[in-house]
């Protein structure tokens, strides 16, 4: 309908009444009223007003059909302050808070996913300093520690005739050291015999180099083997008390022996008494003599001699990669052989005690034995 400013009503002579006219002016009224400018269907602000969703002063307001704030609040479907705060159906920041969808410092804390020296890092699953931390995987030092995987000594003794630092006590590497002062033999010790029972090699209680006890080896009538196995290795040190009740010094055809290096076996690179003196055999035949006749084939005026009642402090290197060897009494080296191919062998045990091929009823004690991977050295 087109809103007009004339009267409805141009011809005033016309006073008759007729009620269809008169529905019809008031309808016209009712237009005019609709053409108005004041108030509008919507409050200020549009269709958005203060508040967003409920406007201040609910859905019946002031002055009209909707109060002031219309339909939606200022600030739109977006406002202030949290999921839901005044004014929005969001807070500020929208769905997403400030910074975006990680927080500060990301998914993994301070340290990554292996922190400093560790396996779990401070804080979240990923920050600063990203998947590995400060020292990695691996901690100072890395997989090896300080020294590798060989430690000092390692397979191979030290050297040949390097000096001992240990006085002579029990060295912590050591593979077997004991100075019998138990009841009982030493666990490690393997009673090794071609007699049926170990009478031969009995603990003795008045006979001793240190300590109050020794090693004895009672004397045979025939040839007899009896041997005491202790651990030791391819390649190591070993040192050994002995006293025998008859000299080495004997005739050349005395022919006995009574410590060495062996692999399994029951002759090794053994310490013998060949030729009148002190020598080496391996496999029962003669090969080095402490007088330096290799092998010793008479009776010399020198070579190393074994006096009756007294205490030695046998040494020895055994090297079976190599097949070097050296042997020492009282510290003083009597026998070295380099590149021995007969004694390149796998060494597994160090044996001691006595075996009488063509000897002499002789008894034999041993004190303070020991087998390691470096020299031992005499008792100070």
């Amino acid at each position: 309908m087109t809103c007009a400013s004339q009267s409805a009503f141009p011809d005033k002579s016309r006073r008759t009444p007729r009620p269809g006219l008169y529905l019809a002016a008031s309808a016209f009224v009712a237009s005019l009223a609709a053409c108005s400018s004041t108030p509008r269907l919507g409050g200020t602000g549009g269709a958005k007003a203060a508040g967003g969703v409920t406007n201040h002063g609910g859905a019946m307001s002031v002055a009209g059909a909707t109060g002031t704030g219309g339909v939606s609040g200022t600030g739109g479907t977006t406002s202030t302050g949290g999921t839901l705060s005044t004014g929005g159906a969001a807070s500020t920041g929208g769905t997403t808070s400030t910074g975006g969808g990680p927080t500060t410092g990301g998914t993994i804390g301070a340290g990554g996913t292996i922190s400093a020296g560790g396996a779990t890092s401070t804080s979240s699953a990923t920050s600063t300093g990203g998947t590995t931390s400060t020292g990695g995987a691996n901690a100072t030092g890395g997989a090896n520690a300080t020294g590798g995987a060989n430690t000092t000594g390692g397979t191979t003794s030290t050297g040949g005739t390097g000096a001992s630092t240990n006085n002579g006590t029990c060295p912590p590497d050591a593979f077997f050291c004991s100075g019998f002062e138990d009841a009982a033999l030493p666990a490690k010790a393997t009673y090794v015999s071609n007699l049926s029972t170990p009478v031969e090699v009995v603990v003795d209680t008045t006979v001793h180099n240190t300590g109050t006890q020794s090693v004895k080896v009672n004397p045979g009538t025939s040839y007899v083997y009896r041997m005491l196995s202790v651990p030791a290795a391819k390649a190591f040190w070993f040192r050994a008390y002995l006293m025998t009740d008859v000299p080495i010094d004997q005739k050349a055809t005395v022919h006995e022996s009574f410590m060495g290096a062996n692999w399994g076996q029951d002759k090794g690179v053994d310490i013998v008494q060949e030729q009148c003196e002190v020598a080496v055999n391996i496999n029962d035949n003669p090969v080095l003599g402490s007088n330096g006749q290799n092998p010793p084939i008479t009776c010399p005026a020198g070579g190393q001699k074994i006096a009756a009642n007294t205490w030695y402090c046998f040494e020895g290197f055994f090297d079976g990669g190599t097949g070097d060897l050296e042997i020492f009494v009282d510290g003083a080296s009597i026998i070295k052989g380099g590149a021995v191919p007969q004694a390149e062998q796998s060494f597994t045990n160090f044996r001691f005690g006595y075996v009488e091929y063509n000897g002499t009823n002789r008894t034999v004690w041993y004190d303070d034995v020991a087998t390691a991977p470096s020299r031992i050295g005499c008792l100070k």
